[in-house]
């Protein structure tokens, strides 16, 4: 048995079993560690701030790699960076958190820290279609092997942003040299005719990244980026602090399972850009959990980048802190499918909503959104594909125009098919009788169908309070709405909202000037049945054009007009007025 005394770790020295080590020996322990494994002051890097440090840091990067990966430790310092270095898989990149920086402030053109890139394979034509669902692929001939990923793509337009049909999937087995069989089934469909192909990919994984800080220049104008994850797999950023990074802090292009934890992105300004963390076409299965940021465009942008291939699918912003975002605090593009967006705090979007959604199929929950100039949440479906959304148990506040608002109005694409608005509290939304509660709207010729708002709490709009509009087939029920706005309606049913139960709805006006509990200004075949409207103009009001409505089974209390139903067909029956 041996014990060292205070000062004898020396680089290179071994530890046998029965060493002891005492408790001040734990620093000079982690030195030795440090030199002895691959630490870029030993391949020439400073720290100073002054002395530039990229050639030194990419030394060091390209020994990991050389010697099939591993750790590059970064020890305090400010790493002055003036040109991109390349990461390569199986490497992490760590620091010590809120020392070790890496400066970028002198730049004065456009720069990316980091860059790494995998690559696609040439085209393999496929020789017959593949339909939503399928799972088999025919192929002109093929060099491809079992669990591959590949990327499957066709040239026809799917979404109102140009981007073209595309997904990555995993290869189950190569059944001939003409054709295979995949994990999963196909999410799209593929057609010869569009020049539907698969390019095997190869990606660059493994790939984490610790505890370092970007600073980037006061020059607002320079397109600065921390990282560019381009055809990547894998790839985690943990507890990284990213400021002024004009661009954004990193991209993820055609990358998959990726994710960002715990990081802090700031002050990013140049106008149009200004993101935090890009989730760009054809990326899948991206995270982005328990963040803290603020002064950007958008913390998480999804989608973009017009004439691409493939939809942005599965991506998860969970549990973030978001303050001040120039635009939409959390963004969705046309080419976005499958969205989690949840459990995020979201406050005073500068000129825009809180959540924009223009892709379909999102989940929108358990948020706080507050003090937005326009919108809490945007539901604007321009995708080709049907689809719907999940919006429940939301806090929105205190927003200038309408708490959560869903308009469909491309006439080409967006197909929003269903709709769930489902126990969100509302207050304080809309400036003017425009603005109100929840709005469902379209303007493209279709109408929405299968719209629910249930169980919401809405206070104090200055607008109608739920409002639908060409709406085909849904429901708004067991809501508690109240406002001391006048001449407004509680619930608004306006032309074509046709096959609409309005039912169990509380609905409390603190003015009677010009307010209405629920009218119905067109709609067919609606069901108003047993609401209670308290202190309204009017109790409940139907128009000349509705007809085969029926009005059962309400409570008007304290309003000068019970019930108005016009020249209107439909029936009336076993309603309280008093």
């Amino acid at each position: 048995m041996s014990y060292w005394t205070n000062g004898d770790v020396d680089v290179g020295q071994t530890l046998t079993d029965n060493d002891h080590l005492y408790p001040g020996h734990i620093n000079e322990l982690r030195e030795a560690v440090q030199q002895i494994s691959y630490n870029v002051k030993n391949y020439g890097a400073i720290g100073d701030g002054t002395t530039d440090d990229t050639t030194a840091i990419q030394a060091c990067i390209t020994a990991v790699n050389t010697a099939g990966g591993g750790t590059v430790f970064f020890p305090a310092g400010s790493y002055n960076v003036t040109s991109s270095i390349t990461l390569y898989s199986n490497i992490t990149l760590k620091g010590e958190p809120r020392n070790s920086i890496i400066d970028l402030s002198s730049a004065t053109a456009t720069l990316t820290a980091f860059t790494v890139e995998g690559t696609m394979d040439a085209d393999i034509t496929l020789t017959a279609n593949v339909d939503k669902n399928d799972y088999s692929i025919s192929l002109v001939t093929t060099t491809l092997s079992d669990l591959d990923y590949i990327k499957i793509k066709a040239d026809n337009i799917i979404c109102s942003s140009n981007i073209k049909q595309g997904e990555i999937t995993r290869i189950k087995t190569v059944d001939s040299a003409a054709s295979l069989t995949l994990l999963s089934s196909a999410l799209d469909a593929y057609t010869t005719a569009n020049s539907a192909t698969v390019n095997k990919i190869n990606f660059k994984s493994d790939i984490s990244v610790y505890g370092l800080d970007f600073l980037g220049p006061t020059n607002i104008t320079l397109l600065i980026k921390a990282f560019d994850f381009d055809i990547c797999k894998d790839v985690n950023v943990t507890n990284c602090i990213f400021r002024k990074m004009h661009y954004g802090a990193m991209s993820f292009t055609d990358s998959i399972f990726c994710g960002v934890y715990e990081c802090g992105i700031h002050d990013a300004e140049l106008a149009g850009y200004s993101y935090g963390v890009m989730c760009l076409s054809g990326s899948q299965d991206i995270k982005i959990i328990g963040c803290s940021t603020s002064n950007l465009r958008h913390t998480v942008t999804t989608g973009g980048y017009t004439n691409d291939y493939g939809l942005v699918r599965r991506i998860t912003a969970l549990g973030n802190n978001i303050s001040q975002c120039r635009s939409a605090g959390l963004d969705a593009h046309p080419n976005a499918e499958d969205i989690n967006y949840c459990n995020n705090t979201i406050v005073g979007s500068v000129t825009e909503d809180g959540i924009t959604i223009q892709g379909n199929n999102a989940i929108i929950c358990n948020n706080v959104i507050t003090g937005h100039i326009r919108h809490g949440v945007l539901l604007q479906p321009l995708l080709g594909h049907e689809g719907g959304y999940l919006v429940n148990n939301n806090i929105i506040r205190n927003c200038g125009q309408i708490g959560i608002s869903l308009l469909q109005s491309n006439a080409t694409y967006g197909n929003c098919v269903w709709a769930t608005f489902s126990n969100n509290c509302i207050e304080n939304v809309g400036t003017s009788g425009a603005y109100g509660g929840i709005f469902a709207k379209s303007t493209n010729g279709t109408q929405l169908r299968n719209i629910v708002s249930s169980g919401n709490t809405i206070k104090g709009t200055v607008g109608h309070i739920i409002n639908y509009d060409n709406v085909y087939s849904g429901s708004i029920v067991g809501n508690n709405l109240e406002t001391d706005t006048a001449s407004i309606y509680g619930i608004k049913l306006e032309t074509s909202s046709d096959n609409i139960v309005v039912n169990s709805n509380v609905i409390t006006f603190g003015s009677s000037t010009g307010t209405i509990g629920v009218a119905n200004l067109g709609g067919d075949d609606d069901l108003i049945e047993s609401n209670k409207v308290i202190n309204a103009s009017i109790g409940i009001y139907q128009d000349n054009s509705a007809t085969y409505s029926l009005i059962l089974g309400n409570n008007v209390r304290g309003c000068s007009t019970g019930i108005t139903t016009g020249s209107g067909t439909g029936h009336v029956s076993a309603n309280n007025i008093t």
